[in-house]
Order: C-alpha cells, then sequence, then structure tokens
C-alpha cells in the first residue's frame, strides 16, 4: 500500500470497500465472507462501482466521499493500465460528496479575547482557553 504523506484517502477508500464487500456478501449468501477476503477482477463492473459510490455518500460527510470515491477510480484506472480490465469499470461513475458536515458552534475572535482577560482562580484554565482555538472551537480571524 501507498504509505506516503497525503494518502489517507487510498487507505480510507480502501478500508471502506472491504467493508462494502463485506456487507455486499453478506447480504448475498445470508452469511459472513470467509476471511481473509478474497476478489476478483471479473466482479468489477460499473454497477458495482456505483453502488460503492452511493454507499460512501451514506457513511461519510462533506468531501470525504469524493475524495475516496476519487482515489478508488484511480486505483482503478491504474489496474486497467496494468491490464486487469479490457475497460475501466469506474471511468463514468462520477464522485459525489456527502451531506454537509453541520456547523461547529464557535466562538468569535474578539469573545475568545473576552474570555481571555477574565482572572481564573485555576492557571489550568487559561491553558483550555488555548486549546479551544488551536482545535478549532474559536474561529480566527
Amino acid at each position: 500500500m501507498n504509505k506516503k504523506e497525503g494518502n489517507r484517502h487510498i487507505e480510507g477508500s480502501l478500508h471502506d470497500f472491504k467493508e462494502f464487500l463485506r456487507k455486499d456478501l453478506e447480504k448475498l449468501h445470508g452469511s459472513k465472507p470467509a476471511e481473509p477476503l478474497s476478489i476478483g477482477a471479473g466482479i468489477f463492473n460499473e454497477r458495482i462501482c456505483i453502488r460503492f459510490r452511493d454507499f460512501l455518500v451514506g457513511r461519510h460527510t462533506g468531501k470525504t466521499p469524493a475524495n475516496y470515491f476519487g482515489r478508488f477510480k484511480s486505483m482503478m484506472k491504474d489496474a486497467t493500465d496494468a491490464g486487469y480490465f479490457k475497460r475501466n469499470p469506474a471511468e463514468k461513475v462520477i464522485a459525489k460528496k456527502g451531506k454537509d458536515n453541520p456547523k461547529k458552534d464557535t466562538l468569535t475572535y474578539k469573545e475568545f479575547l473576552y474570555l481571555c482577560d477574565i482572572p481564573s482562580r485555576t492557571p489550568r484554565w487559561d491553558w483550555h482557553f488555548f486549546s479551544l482555538i488551536s482545535l478549532g472551537y474559536v474561529e480566527k480571524h
């Protein structure tokens, strides 16, 4: 597997594809598939690629499904170029975004500064305020 920095989408896509296949095979046969999961290139067609894309959309929010499916499409293209497929089964399948992520409640920068000016009886609270901004709970100006 490609372990280069920034390829978490490849790992996530592969993990989700295995999960998708397990659930699909379990539904088809009525029992859990044998491990390790072994599949042949013959199962890949446009229909299974569409179903995997829809699985990702139902499982993730925001841009993650589109990013994961984009990596999956790239892997399918590479496999086609390597001769595993005559035609890329994912070529015409368009990636889709998931539902929008809910907006988090965040403090404005002014609110954060106001809270920083309030004296604290416990020095640890100053660290907590810093943690809030670094974790994204305070909007940066």
